[in-house]
């Protein structure tokens, strides 16, 4: 079974980013395949998340993000390796169906089909042939994007469909996804890619910020003691994915002052 940790919340641990998509390969579903987005795990304090990378594990079906905490959003992905073994002890023959995984392109759209964003996606993971499953982690929402949320777009492509991202009270979400391609080279030298994998989710802006972690709040809470309850000591794997934050911890964004309801005044 193979495990991913994720050290640190903020780190973009995949986000190296290159413009030019994947050079050409075999795109073949039936030998190198995404299955799901893992499920973070609960996570405890001082305890790093482990990611439990079989096919068995909980998966999420859709996404969510708060992009007054986030700065991109990060998906860990199941992938199966399909291919037949190849290696032969008694022929001397080494290994060359495993799959060294080096990369993702991803495209982020609107529902409608709208481009956002393209971008590939360097990464790294190593996985055996005959059904055997690992952990790649992908930045499936770029900074580029979650800006966007929060009415920040530098001139660059798509930024007409990028400034119509803006959103302006805790009560508005959009939906977007994140189309992804995992590609690699198996042992033997043949590159590979798998399927595309679309995944939705759900953006908002200040919708998972807890003021109730600091009792008495008036407006921001920076410096303010966390309340001493388990939801708002426990932070998420990533932070502003999936889970409620305590407001100390949200930063500048107007979405983090409890006064405010409305961030485009």
């Amino acid at each position: 079974m193979t495990r991913l940790r994720a050290q640190s919340a903020v780190a973009l641990s995949a986000a190296m980013f290159a413009v030019a998509l994947a050079p050409g390969c075999a795109h073949n579903d039936q030998s190198f395949f995404i299955d799901h987005v893992i499920a973070p795990p609960i996570r405890q304090p001082g305890i790093a998340c482990v990611f439990d990378a079989s096919r068995t594990s909980a998966a999420l079906f859709s996404g969510a993000v708060d992009a007054s905490l986030a700065k991109s959003y990060q998906a860990v992905l199941t992938v199966v390796n399909q291919l037949v073994p190849k290696a032969r002890a008694e022929e001397l023959r080494l290994e060359t169906a495993r799959i060294q995984v080096s990369g993702a392109t991803v495209r982020v759209t609107q529902a409608d089909g709208t481009l956002l964003d393209e971008y590939t996606n360097l990464t790294t993971g190593t996985i055996d042939p005959n059904l055997v499953s690992g952990a790649v982690e992908v930045v499936a929402i770029s900074p580029r994007v979650m800006d966007a949320f929060r009415g920040k777009v530098a001139p660059g492509p798509n930024a007409d469909a990028l400034r119509k991202l803006r959103l302006c009270d805790r009560n508005s979400s959009q939906i977007i996804t994140s189309n992804i391609k995992v590609f690699g080279r198996t042992h033997g030298g043949q590159d590979v890619e798998s399927n595309e994998f679309v995944f939705p989710i759900s953006v908002c802006r200040g919708c998972l910020v807890d003021f109730t972690c600091a009792p008495g709040v008036r407006a921001r809470c920076d410096n303010l003691p966390i309340a001493t309850e388990p939801r708002c000591e426990a932070a998420p794997c990533y932070i502003g994915q999936e889970a409620t934050m305590p407001c100390q911890l949200c930063g500048a964004d107007d979405a983090c002052d409890f006064s405010k309801s409305n961030f485009c005044n």
